[in-house]
């Protein structure tokens, strides 16, 4: 009997399974849904301007913006190239803001992008990410 074959046996008696040379890949970080909802505002910043470029399940990125004179708590939705599309409502960014001020990361996904007459409708899910 080889000796690697001789460990693999005893790592096998012993429950501890076998040994591998193989890297084992970094775990992606987990995403836990917070909740849904629409970007407030699109028909005031570029989400006009990069809609064609929107797809389903899209990540998006969230910033906050606490120096912002209308609302302390706004968190902006930024798309491809950091283009704003607008704003979480405010009626639902307590929450998330707060989290995020407490150094937590959070994203957003586009859910799905409609035109609804002369307005571009974005439905996100905002997610915390957890290492």
């Amino acid at each position: 009997m080889h000796r690697r074959d001789l460990i693999h046996a005893l790592c096998g008696l012993l429950g501890l399974g076998t040994l591998s040379t193989h890297r084992v890949r970094a775990a992606a970080p987990r995403q836990v849904r917070l909740a849904g909802m629409h970007v407030a505002g699109t028909a005031y910043y570029d989400a006009e301007a990069v809609a064609g470029r929107l797809r389903p399940g899209q990540r998006l990125t969230l910033r906050r913006q606490p120096e912002n004179r209308y609302d302390a708590l706004a968190i902006e939705v930024l798309g491809p190239e950091g283009r704003k599309l607008g704003y979480v409502p405010r009626r639902r960014n307590e929450m998330p803001a707060r989290l995020m001020d407490a150094g937590k990361h959070l994203c957003a996904r586009a859910e799905s992008i409609e035109r609804r007459g002369s307005r571009l409708d974005i439905r996100v899910s905002v997610y915390l990410e957890d290492a």
